[in-house]
């Protein structure tokens, strides 16, 4: 008698550590489905408005209005981002850069905020900019926008300076160009690695 006891003891144990174990996966496993929802959220925004928000914060931190030729998508790693194929700059109402992938990074703090994005970071790969002398000017609006701490960046682009008669005078090639603002020197900063 005192074997079965010893028994079910066994057997009461195991099955007490197999019930806290299996509150334990359920624990970690809901976590899990709460993180992973929060983090996919805009991924049911309303496309349009987001493209229209976007547009906007664009226009009123950099003074750059852009056009979506390519439908707009959200990937979650490495940070949670927008991105989009195709996007076209345009300065006084002239396409001045064609951006093949242009990513925009987003705060994760307003995820909840159906329909509304903050944007973050910004990463223009693969711009071909096709500027004349007017439009020199939308490189120096962005040495004077509102101080940010988040970044503009261009990645392997081109830019093509023409003259009047729409002939190349030169050309630069972009590896590396940051936009930021320098709180150690108060003031915005461009670096820059060109050929």
């Amino acid at each position: 008698s005192n074997f079965n006891k010893l028994q079910n003891l066994k057997s009461y144990l195991k099955k007490k550590k197999l019930a806290e174990y299996q509150r334990f996966i359920y624990i970690i496993g809901t976590i899990i489905i709460l993180t992973l929802s929060y983090f996919l959220m805009p991924t049911i925004y309303d496309k349009k408005l987001v493209v229209a928000d976007i547009k906007d914060q664009f226009l009123e931190r950099y003074d750059i209005n852009i056009k979506f030729n390519e439908k707009l998508n959200y990937s979650l790693l490495p940070k949670p981002h927008f991105y989009s194929k195709n996007v076209t700059i345009l300065n006084l109402e002239r396409d001045i850069a064609n951006v093949e992938n242009l990513k925009i990074f987003i705060s994760i703090d307003r995820l909840f905020k159906i329909n509304y994005t903050s944007i973050k970071d910004i990463i223009l790969k693969k711009a071909e900019f096709n500027v004349v002398e007017n439009d020199l000017s939308f490189f120096k609006k962005l040495l004077f926008v509102k101080p940010s701490e988040y970044k503009l960046t261009l990645k392997n682009s081109k830019l093509f300076f023409k003259d009047d008669e729409d002939e190349v005078l030169f050309l630069n090639k972009i590896n590396e160009c940051n936009f930021f603002y320098d709180y150690q020197k108060f003031h915005n900063t461009v670096s820059c690695k060109n050929e």
